[in-house]
C-alpha cells in the first residue's frame, strides 16, 4: 500500500516501474548465486535496500538504533532505491556486495519472490527461540508474502487499514452528525451535503493527495465492488469479474460520489485538502498521521473514524510493508538479527508512539502507546477495529501486474477515469476493462 502525507509522487512512480520489470524478471530471471562468505578481517557492513522516505525511513531508523545496541560492531548502510530501482537490484545481487535486507511491499513481494530475490526465513526463524511468530497478525503475514507460499520471505513493519479521516470542526459547524462507527455510506452522503450548503467551493470528500491522485486506488475502488456482492476475480482467480452485475453496481455507486451527489473533489484537484481544511473527511492509513499532525497544527481538530459500510458490509483496504532478506546476502544470520527486531514489542511500540504506522502484533492491540497522546486523532482503535474487514490485494500473475503496477492497474485507472470523465458508461468501461485483463489470464495458464 501507500505510505503517508508527506511522500511525493514520485515514489509511487518508482514503485510502480519497481514492480513491473520485476514481473519482468520472475519470468525470465533465475535466482542470483549468493557470492563468497565474507572473510574474518572483512568489517562488517549490512546493507538495506530502501526507500529514503517517510515513513519508512522512521521505521528504519528506529530498526538501525536497535540493531546497533545488540551488534555495536556492525556499520549499517542504506542502499537508496533511485531512478530504475529493479534493474538497480537486479545488478547489485550480482555484484560482489550485494545488499543483505531489501524493503518490500505486500502487492511486489510475489514478484520477488518468483524472481528468487528473496530468502525464505523461515529455517532461520524456527531456531530463533526469541522470535514468536504466533504473536504477529495473520493477516500481515499472508498479506507480505505472496499468496498460496508458506514461506517467510518478508516481515512485516506495520498493519495498517485505510480509515476516514474527518474535520470535527467543520462537521460541527455544519450542524451535522459527528461520523460514529455505525455510520452508512448513506449518512456520509447526507452529513456531507449539509457540509457543502455551509460552504461554498468546497467538496466534502478529498480522495486525491501528493501521493494518491488516483480515486481508482484499488484500496478505495476495490471496497465498493466488494460492499455490493462483487469482486475484481472469481474465487478461483481465473476469471475477471469486473463487469459482473455486482461489481457494476459497485464501481457506480463509487462513481455517483462525483457524478450524482457531487460531494468528491474532482481527481484534477491534487494536493491534500484536509490538511489546510478545504475538505471535510479523506480516507487514509496510520503512516499519515504524523505528518498530518505536523501540518496542521492547532488549525482545527479533527479524529478518525471507521469507513463507512456499504449495502452488503463493511469493507476497506489493508495492507503491509516490510523488509526480506537477499537471496545473495553473504551474512544471512546478521541479516535476520536486523528484521527480526520488527516482530519485538519494543520496536513496535516506538512505532506506534511515533505515529508512524500500526503494530502488527497481536499481543499490542490495546496498548497504551496507542493512546491519545494530546494531539488528534483520539479514536486509534479505528484503524484496530478497521482491520477486521480489510480485504488485502487479490493475487494475480505475475504478467499482469498487481493493483499498484502493470496491466490490472491501467486497466482499472483507464476504465475509471473515462466513467467519470463522462467519455464512457461504466458498464461499457469496466467490460473493456475485464477483456483486457482476462487476455492475460487466459494467456497466464
Amino acid at each position: 500500500m501507500n505510505i503517508t502525507f508527506s511522500l511525493s509522487r514520485s515514489f509511487c512512480r518508482r514503485l510502480c516501474v519497481f514492480a513491473v520489470i520485476l514481473a519482468t524478471a520472475a519470468c525470465n530471471t533465475a535466482p542470483p548465486t549468493p557470492p563468497p562468505s565474507p572473510t574474518a578481517s572483512e568489517p562488517l557492513t549490512l546493507q538495506v535496500f530502501t526507500y529514503d522516505s517517510a515513513p519508512i525511513s522512521q521505521v528504519l531508523n528506529l530498526m538501525i538504533a536497535a540493531f546497533k545496541k545488540v551488534h555495536p560492531e556492525v556499520t549499517v548502510q542504506t542502499v537508496p532505491i533511485t531512478g530504475d530501482p529493479a534493474q538497480q537490484l537486479a545488478g547489485l545481487a550480482k555484484s560482489t556486495n550485494p545488499p543483505d535486507v531489501i524493503w518490500t511491499v505486500d502487492a511486489v513481494t510475489p514478484s520477488l519472490i518468483d524472481a528468487g530475490l528473496l530468502l525464505d526465513l523461515n529455517e532461520l526463524a524456527s531456531i530463533d527461540r526469541t522470535f514468536k511468530r504466533d504473536d504477529i497478525n495473520p493477516l500481515a503475514l499472508a498479506a507480505g508474502n505472496g499468496q498460496n507460499n508458506h514461506g517467510l520471505y518478508m516481515l512485516p513493519a506495520v498493519m495498517e487499514s485505510v480509515q476516514m479521516f474527518y474535520n470535527k470542526d467543520l462537521f460541527k459547524a455544519a450542524g451535522a452528525p459527528m461520523p460514529d462507527a455505525n455510520w452508512t455510506w448513506d449518512d456520509l452522503i447526507a452529513a456531507c451535503k449539509q457540509i457543502q450548503d455551509k460552504n461554498a467551493n468546497m467538496k466534502c470528500i478529498g480522495y486525491s493527495n501528493q501521493i494518491m491522485p488516483d480515486a481508482s486506488w484499488w484500496a478505495y475502488l476495490v471496497p465498493w465492488i466488494k460492499g455490493y456482492g462483487g469482486d475484481v476475480l472469481s474465487a478461483d482467480g481465473k476469471l475477471s469479474t469486473l463487469s459482473s452485475p455486482e461489481s457494476l453496481a459497485g464501481i457506480q455507486a463509487y462513481a455517483n460520489l462525483w457524478l450524482k451527489d457531487q460531494i468528491a473533489a474532482t481527481p484534477s484537484q491534487r494536493g491534500n485538502c484536509f490538511v489546510v481544511a478545504r475538505c471535510a473527511v479523506i480516507f487514509f492509513i496510520s503512516g499519515g498521521i504524523g505528518a498530518a499532525q505536523e501540518r496542521i497544527g492547532n488549525l482545527f481538530d479533527w479524529d478518525v473514524q471507521l469507513m463507512p459500510a456499504h449495502p452488503k458490509g463493511r469493507f476497506t483496504g489493508t495492507g503491509t510493508y516490510g523488509f526480506g532478506v537477499s537471496q545473495a546476502t553473504r551474512r544471512p544470520q546478521l541479516a535476520w538479527d536486523f528484521v527480526k527486531q520488527l516482530a519485538t514489542p519494543e520496536l513496535q511500540t516506538l512505532i506506534a508512539k511515533q505515529r508512524v504506522g500500526m503494530p502488527v502484533l497481536k499481543s499490542l492491540a490495546n496498548d497504551p502507546s496507542l493512546d491519545s497522546n494530546g494531539k488528534p486523532p483520539v479514536n486509534m482503535q479505528a484503524f484496530i477495529k478497521g482491520s477486521e474487514f480489510g480485504l488485502s490485494p487479490r493475487a494475480y500473475p505475475t504478467p499482469c501486474g498487481n493493483f499498484y503496477s502493470g496491466l490490472v492497474a491501467s486497466a482499472l485507472s483507464d476504465a475509471f477515469k473515462a466513467v467519470l470523465d463522462g467519455s464512457a458508461k461504466t458498464a461499457d468501461a469496466f467490460k473493456q476493462a475485464d477483456q483486457k485483463i482476462q487476455a492475460c489470464l487466459d494467456a497466464a495458464k
